[in-house]
């Protein structure tokens, strides 16, 4: 297995995980949520990646680092971090993963 095929099972893992059960409480699927920001973005991420589109991935991972640092996890958005933290890994490894595919 090479180094792409690699991230490419870690970035479905966590592709999973971002839409677990456990991050429903934050109300990530409720458009009038804040996170919902976040969320559409990592869904629409998760859509381009199964369509092998990954023309607009860059766009997003922006989009969502964007996000995580202007609307930082606190008091008043009690549960963000966890998603955050996985969300950033999950952002991170896709780029590395783009960044192979560019090299090839």
């Amino acid at each position: 297995m090479n180094q792409f095929e690699e991230l490419s099972e870690q970035i479905e893992a966590m592709q999973r995980e971002l839409n677990n059960e456990r991050f429903l409480e934050l109300r990530i699927y409720r458009r009038d949520a804040y996170i919902y920001q976040l969320s559409s973005t990592v869904n629409h991420s998760i859509a381009c990646w199964l369509s092998e589109n990954h023309v607009p991935l860059r766009t997003l991972i922006d989009r969502g680092r964007n996000f995580m640092q202007e609307a930082p996890e606190g008091p008043s958005r009690y549960g963000w971090g966890a998603y955050y933290d996985l969300a950033k890994t999950y952002f991170d490894t896709m780029e590395a993963a783009l960044n192979i595919l560019k090299k090839d």
